[in-house]
């Protein structure tokens, strides 16, 4: 776990649990992924109605699919904040703290 760890912060760690450790690492991704979609009105993707989450979800492909560098930039921030989520979903603690990640990205 400490070797996934030091790949996705560069070896930038501090002496902190493995959970937590993989937690603060899917609230960065969340953050860089935000911040390339931040052009979005995300109010239309987390409301209850399937067809304007289908076209906000629509416009944010077609957003990223504009250049190489794009989407080679997203594929590899959505790459590693699954791997990040992967590492510590099997923790109750850290499903609680996930649960209180959709304040941070719900607008």
């Amino acid at each position: 776990m400490n070797k996934a760890i030091g790949t996705y912060t560069g070896g930038r760690t501090k002496s902190l649990d493995d959970d937590e450790q993989a937690v603060v690492i899917v609230k960065n991704q969340l953050e860089v992924l935000a911040g390339m979609l931040n052009i979005f009105v995300a109010p239309y993707f987390f409301i209850n109605k399937p067809v304007k989450q289908l076209k906000c979800l629509k416009q944010a492909a077609n957003f990223m699919i504009q250049t190489e560098e794009k989407q080679l930039r997203f594929m590899h921030n959505a790459k590693k904040l699954k791997q990040a989520y992967n590492l510590c979903t099997s923790n109750k603690a850290a499903l609680i703290s996930f649960a209180n990640l959709y304040n941070l990205v719900s607008y």
